[in-house]
């Protein structure tokens, strides 16, 4: 399991393990040791790549797809598809998204009818528009080194939001239809009454085609009132999903909600949130990056950054199945010392996968006064309890941006930049065998 074997001879056979894992070919494991790669090697007399804001998303069984914005490039947005093979990884040509506007904080989804992505993004750092585009690709089509894409189709832009500083995340619904989970700020109508505007947690849902033709919006929902940042989320099965988000108070006096989190329901894609956030360390501020992963069924990991302590930590919760409350299983513990900018975590648990016993979380942050890049592997058991961690090195580099896909063959893809943004992916197997 988790290696590839070939007949070398008559009756013997020669195995290794596949990429992403280490072993002597006959037993395989999840590796304690990480190799890296360039994610982009520059042109000939070209300058020197400067990339930002990398996101990753699974295509299927051992695919992703990856965007990211060019700093040398008039901070324009790209698209790269990558095939993990058993023994290497490929990848395509960066692709343009749109050369009409530059691209921050791009994030992206495969849609759950297959053969598409969602992209979206917003066209200025500060005050710009949320933009949403759909990606035509073939399934079939080979993923050559550094060749371009013979069968991609992207739509053009539909603008779904204004006012737009914060990053987003992109879920998938039932067939081509997506969720966008964003800050909405308004400054016009009665919010105009208001200082700084009218402020809310929202949600748009999106049909995304992949013919080239432009997005629809198909609903809206509002699941936070005031100013909100910070978003996370994940499916917990083919028809719910958390959100974790950070909430601003304009009262000194009221409790805090910087690391609060709510469940929400997937009906005919219309989405019904929880009446009652949960809320994890009302007194506290100062909460920053953070990230959302199933364990199990109905429980999560919910890991974050709290600024004022230098510290990052991690709790359990569990979702009711009757009342779709959030409750505590696990008090928040800390996992590493120091300051992090980003949080990120990857699960062998699949969304709603009732017969795994038991799952594999692997949470990456930067843990010690080097600024280098550390992890944490821990199996949790089928009620959320945890039965060992082990904490690890994986880069020696700082790194700035930093996202992680778990494929369907049970590994991931990490890609990330270092602070002069060069760009960098690591594959790491989830699965242990059995």
């Amino acid at each position: 399991e988790n290696a590839i074997c070939q007949q070398v001879q008559q009756g013997v056979a020669q195995c290794r393990c596949v990429a992403g894992y280490m072993g002597d070919g006959f037993v395989c494991n999840p590796p304690t040791s990480f190799v890296e790669y360039s994610l982009i090697h520059p042109s000939s007399g070209k300058d020197e790549l400067q990339l930002a804001d990398l996101h990753v998303t699974p295509l299927g069984n051992s695919r992703v797809a990856v965007v990211y914005r060019d700093m040398s490039r008039s901070n324009h947005g790209y698209l790269m598809v990558g095939d993990a093979q058993p023994l290497k990884m490929s990848w395509s040509a960066p692709m343009l998204i749109s050369s009409q506007s530059q691209v921050f904080n791009p994030k992206l989804v495969e849609l759950q009818g297959g053969g598409g992505l969602a992209i979206g993004y917003r066209d200025q750092n500060r005050d710009g528009f949320g933009i949403l585009h759909g990606v035509g690709l073939s399934p079939s089509e080979k993923v050559e080194d550094g060749k371009p894409l013979k069968h991609c189709v992207i739509s053009p832009p539909k603008t779904f939001a204004r006012h737009q500083a914060q990053s987003m995340v992109l879920l998938p619904l039932t067939g081509s239809h997506v969720v966008v989970l964003f800050a909405e700020h308004m400054t016009g109508g009665l919010a105009s009454h208001l200082l700084g505007g009218a402020m809310y947690g929202s949600a748009v849902v999106a049909n995304v085609r992949t013919d080239g033709s432009l997005p629809e919006m198909a609903g809206k929902h509002r699941f936070a009132t005031g100013p909100v940042a910070r978003l996370s989320a994940a499916m917990l099965s083919p028809a719910s999903f958390v959100v974790a988000y950070r909430r601003g108070e304009n009262d000194a006096s009221a409790p805090r909600a910087e690391a609060s989190c709510t469940f929400v329901q997937v009906r005919d894609n219309e989405l019904v949130f929880a009446t009652q956030p949960l809320s994890l360390e009302p007194d506290r501020t100062q909460i920053w990056a953070r990230s959302v992963a199933p364990i199990s069924v109905n429980t999560f990991a919910y890991t974050y950054h709290s600024g004022d302590e230098q510290v990052t930590k991690q709790a359990v919760l569990r979702v009711d199945p009757e009342t779709h409350q959030v409750s505590l299983v696990r008090e928040p513990q800390v996992i590493g010392r120091g300051f992090t900018p980003y949080v990120g975590s990857l699960s062998s648990a699949g969304a709603g996968d009732s017969k795994q016993a038991s799952s594999l979380l692997f949470t990456y942050f930067t843990g010690d006064s080097s600024g280098n890049a550390r992890a944490q592997y821990c199996r949790f058991g089928s009620e959320g309890e945890s039965v060992g961690c082990k904490d690890m090195p994986w880069s020696s580099r700082e790194l700035l941006s930093v996202s992680g896909a778990r494929m369907g063959d049970g590994r991931a893809v990490l890609v990330y930049t270092d602070v002069r943004g060069s760009p960098y992916y690591q594959l790491l197997g989830l699965a242990e065998p059995a």
